[in-house]
């Protein structure tokens, strides 16, 4: 009876599961897992060159993230399947956008919820859009002439992620976050 334990350490493929550790020594294999979702991104993040591109497979279960979550390029999360996975904000931080995704990054398999976000004025036509949160959104990087975030080969990929929220988003692209490359999300 095999398991995806007894294939040991896979090169470029990172684990979260509620029962992991956030530490240096964690997230190589199923056994040991990462805690977060967010510092699985961040350790991507660090060494960038020899970490990615990169899978972060979620196992089932809820996870309370402090977001926003910078996805790393060229990284995808992919969650065990859209309704095991569930992902909310820390207490407090409801009103932020809870992934920023960049080049040739993805999201798939998950449930997203719990963002509030506040909506404007009536408009011309009679309605009050959204004016802060999304759970998906380009990555704005330290302003619009960072080109570490920018879409340049390939455009972020959506797919089967359901979202639940308040006065927000589901997905977000905003072209003035951006000053050179595409300005797309694909869903």
């Amino acid at each position: 009876n095999t398991i995806w334990a007894d294939y040991g350490l896979v090169s470029r493929v990172f684990y979260v599961a509620p029962t992991g550790t956030d530490s240096l020594n964690s997230g190589t294999t199923v056994n040991s897992p990462f805690l977060t979702i967010k510092y699985a991104c961040d350790y991507i993040n660090a060494d960038w060159a020899n970490r990615a591109p990169a899978t972060i497979f979620v196992t089932a279960g809820k996870y309370s993230e402090a977001t926003p979550i910078s996805i790393p390029p060229q990284t995808t999360i992919v969650g065990d399947e859209l309704r095991s996975v569930t992902i909310e904000p820390n207490n407090g931080l409801e009103a932020n956008n809870m992934f920023y995704v960049s080049n040739g990054g993805g999201v798939r398999n998950l449930t997203l919820q719990g963002l509030v976000g506040s909506l404007s004025g009536v408009n011309a036509y009679g309605t009050k859009r959204p004016t802060s949160c999304a759970f998906i959104s380009l990555d704005p990087g330290t302003g619009p002439g960072d080109t570490s975030v920018h879409i340049t080969t390939r455009s972020p990929y959506v797919q089967n992620v359901t979202t639940f929220g308040t006065r927000c988003v589901g997905i977000k692209i905003d072209g003035s976050l951006h000053n050179a490359g595409n300005k797309s999300i694909v869903a």
